[in-house]
């Protein structure tokens, strides 16, 4: 296999060519040191990428082998695992029926995938508007983690589950809000303590501004924030794209937990 980068496109949806096997596939490759990926688009058919398409054709005598274990021998011939003869057509595995469909969400998220990888890989130069379309659209979080520069040490800041959501909009502006995993709940805010509320201050970030971005970094211009020390200032955070998920990392600075120098790397998925 080539030492290039390898990126797969595939259908969730997809009952002609299935999905677990690539996904084996490039987990196979990546042990063997590949830098193989593969993203898998939820629902979507085969052919996934064509507007020609309908929504669902179905294919009903379609030869489909999807149901077959075939493993790739020396010189590129197919064996079928179950009879360790040459793969053909007229295996016992083989079945009739099939269906394939555009799904205009996939492939424009796939589209702009390959754009960003291609863009990465030849280190091609964009248009500024260009670029922002990359990082465009509403994103889920996954985790927020701090990593101490000195130990490597890191360190799950809002909890194994932390849930927010960041976007970025096509007009220049952002939002974003995300909480930890676990957060006081009061049960009637005119009893509320002092307490309560800073705690509740403590496990939540929310801020809204315009925002720049060069293809490798993001500047958040805040105007309003839940912290007022923020407002008014730039908040620039290194971007990594990784299929559906976009990293984004914190400049190098004394961290807010206990002062010790590291960043922040928060990580959210793209949602439809």
């Amino acid at each position: 296999m080539s030492d290039r980068p390898i990126r797969i496109f595939h259908g969730g949806g997809d009952d002609w060519v299935p999905v677990e096997p690539c996904r084996g596939y490039a987990e196979r490759l990546r042990q063997l040191g590949k830098d193989a990926q593969i993203t898998v688009y939820p629902g979507a058919r085969h052919a996934f990428d064509s507007p020609l398409l309908p929504a669902v054709l179905p294919l009903p005598t379609a030869q489909n082998g999807g149901r077959c274990s075939v493993k790739e021998q020396a010189g590129g011939e197919l064996t079928n695992v179950d009879t360790g003869k040459p793969f053909t057509l007229q295996d016992a595995c083989v079945t009739r029926g099939a269906s394939i469909g555009f799904d205009p969400v996939a492939n424009r998220e796939a589209q702009k995938a390959v754009k960003a990888f291609l863009i990465d890989t030849f280190k091609l130069n964009l248009t500024a508007a260009q670029m922002k379309e990359q990082l465009v659209g509403t994103y889920r979080l996954v985790s927020v983690q701090q990593i101490v520069t000195a130990t490597g040490e890191t360190r799950d800041m809002y909890g194994k589950t932390p849930q927010g959501y960041i976007v970025y909009g096509p007009d220049g502006r952002m939002m974003v809000l995300f909480v930890k995993d676990e957060r006081p709940k009061p049960g009637d805010l005119a009893t509320m303590t002092d307490q309560v509320r800073a705690d509740l201050f403590r496990s939540m970030v929310a801020y809204s501004g315009t925002y720049d971005f060069d293809g490798k970094s993001v500047t958040h211009h805040i105007d309003v924030s839940w912290n007022a020390n923020w407002t008014g200032t730039d908040q620039i955070r290194n971007v990594r794209f990784d299929g559906r998920r976009v990293v984004l990392t914190t400049i190098p600075a004394p961290l807010s937990t206990d002062g010790k120098f590291g960043v922040s790397v928060l990580t959210w998925e793209k949602v439809d």
